[in-house]
């Protein structure tokens, strides 16, 4: 199929490559060109010295659904025209790789498909595909020299991170020495932008668990070698890292990204190519919904609520309560578990109030719900800005009510941040320093020893998910087979982990205890 097609393409490939020279990278001469004004031309223009193709029947989008799902820039051409993608990021991308790939020029390339940033949206998805699919195809599936391993952490941009070259995936790899075989996850965490802090954790115990299955040879004679890349705690950026791990195979698995956000929005990217995602910090309730090879070892925020407000309300008494959340999917989903479950214990919902994902002023709606005298608040809200809510919450007469806050205040970060604006604060956690198994103690014990600081539930959750990885690489038989990683994924059961005797269920989530933690001295105790 794939080379059929390339074929077709690579009349296209030929002519963008007849005046071939060196050029600055089309993604830097994209951004400066998108700031012109476009031709005045609705359609690509032929080049002079070869005649119009004929009209094909199928539409770029169909095209591009031709491909298989293995290739990668399949997956993220298809992502792009179903608007999972930003069109000028991917057509960015798609400049950068076609130039590498024929020597083609920033300004051949754009004269090839002008005005990408212009005209209608179908306009620019015809656009979009004409140059996935004529350019792309010719050049996506074509073999290039092979390049030795080395552990790689890259940070933000497309154009300052050259891609990697196009390897099979896992054991066959190879890096040359004599370590013996490589075999390669991906991790896309947000170790810049307004999650840096909770990637940093999440990066930390990444590594620890790397260095400890290769020193344990828990894969015999094959070396595990986790690739981090920074996702930026940005969509599109992440959507880029995604493509560079499925685009060039030489990832059976990836681990992340931080945010549940950016997770809906770029896991459907591995999901269609066949690569398996294990989210280790992602609560969003619909995120497995996505696909059969989507998991993650953080609980969902229906996992956790439940028991949260039972307890809450038992032990405080709670018969009002007040909703405080973000205005996005996941946080709106999020609030709406705290409210049924609270109605369902028979409590009042007093008051109930949104901000925006980049608000920093939370005066209006605390006002609001301080009028209401809940007995607590509950609050739904990203990481990045749960140490400020906690803060002003106080400030504006909150000092004694109980707040109860989602998945994303689980973290040393934010309750060091908060001050003693955290002290009495009430989480529902997937992992606690004081569960006394011997497991457990252990990751604490060599985490501390590494970093000089203990872990929190970022860091477990990581830990846990690259052994997660490794048990389903050791058992599934095969060091090149993504389906057969995920089947083996799908498999473990009652695995010995920080985070307690774990299993998948049949949705793909973990099936072990939370527990229900309060802020006491500045520290989480089990409530």
């Amino acid at each position: 199929m794939c080379s059929s097609t390339a074929g077709r393409a690579s009349t296209w490939a030929r002519s963008l490559s007849a005046g071939r020279r060196r050029s600055a990278s089309p993604v830097a001469s994209y951004q400066v060109s998108a700031r012109r004004k476009a031709p005045a031309r609705s359609h690509p223009r032929t080049p002079p010295h070869r005649a119009a193709p004929r009209h094909h029947s199928a539409s770029p989008g169909e095209l591009c659904s031709s491909l298989p799902p293995a290739c990668g820039w399949a997956a993220t051409a298809r992502a792009a025209l179903r608007g999972r993608m930003s069109t000028r990021y991917f057509f960015a991308l798609a400049c950068e790789r076609a130039q590498r790939a024929t020597g083609a020029t920033g300004a051949q390339l754009h004269t090839f498909v002008p005005g990408m940033e212009h005209g209608s949206v179908a306009t620019r998805q015809v656009r979009l595909g004409l140059l996935a699919c004529l350019t792309l195809l010719g050049v996506a599936c074509a073999p290039t020299l092979p390049q030795s391993a080395s552990t790689t952490t890259a940070t933000a941009g497309v154009a300052a991170t050259a891609a990697p070259t196009r390897q099979h995936r896992g054991g066959s790899q190879g890096n040359g020495t004599s370590a013996g075989p490589v075999v390669r996850i991906g991790a896309a965490l947000s170790l810049t932008g307004s999650a840096r802090m909770f990637g940093a954790a999440q990066r930390s115990g990444i590594k620890l668990a790397q260095d400890e299955i290769n020193a344990a040879q828990m894969l015999g004679k094959t070396r595990l070698e986790v690739v981090i890349e920074d996702d930026g705690s940005d969509r599109e950026q992440a959507s880029a890292v995604f493509g560079r791990f499925i685009e060039n195979s030489h990832v059976l698995a990836i681990i992340g990204p931080t945010l549940s956000d950016t997770a809906l929005s770029v896991d459907p990217l591995a999901q269609q190519a066949g690569v398996p995602v294990l989210a280790i910090s992602n609560s969003a309730n619909s995120l497995t919904e996505i696909g059969d090879f989507i998991f993650r070892d953080s609980l969902s925020e229906s996992q956790l609520t439940p028991l949260t407000t039972r307890l809450v309300r038992s032990r405080l008494k709670v018969h009002q309560a007040a909703l405080l959340y973000t205005d996005t999917d996941p946080n709106r989903a999020g609030s709406r578990g705290f409210k049924a479950a609270l109605q369902a214990l028979g409590v009042q919902i007093a008051a109930e109030q949104t901000f925006e994902p980049d608000q920093t002023d939370f005066s209006p709606q605390l006002d609001e719900i301080a009028t209401s005298q809940p007995d607590a608040l509950f609050i739904n809200a990203p990481s990045s800005v749960a140490a400020p809510i906690l803060i002003q919450a106080r400030q504006h007469g909150f000092k004694s009510v109980p707040i109860i806050g989602s998945n994303a205040f689980n973290s040393d970060t934010v309750l060091r941040s908060a001050g003693e604006a955290a002290e009495g604060l009430i989480v529902g956690s997937a992992w606690s320093a004081s569960n006394p198994t011997a497991r457990n103690q252990q990751f604490i014990q060599s985490y501390h020893a590494r970093y000089g600081v203990d872990p929190d539930q970022l860091a477990a959750q990581a830990y846990t998910g690259v052994y997660l990885v490794a048990t389903a690489l050791r058992d599934a038989g095969s060091t090149s087979d993504p389906r057969a990683v995920r089947d083996a994924l799908e498999r473990i059961k009652q695995l010995d982990t920080p985070l307690g005797a774990f299993s998948f269920n049949a949705s793909r989530d973990p099936d072990y205890l939370p527990t229900v933690q309060i802020v006491r001295h500045g520290r989480l105790q089990v409530y």
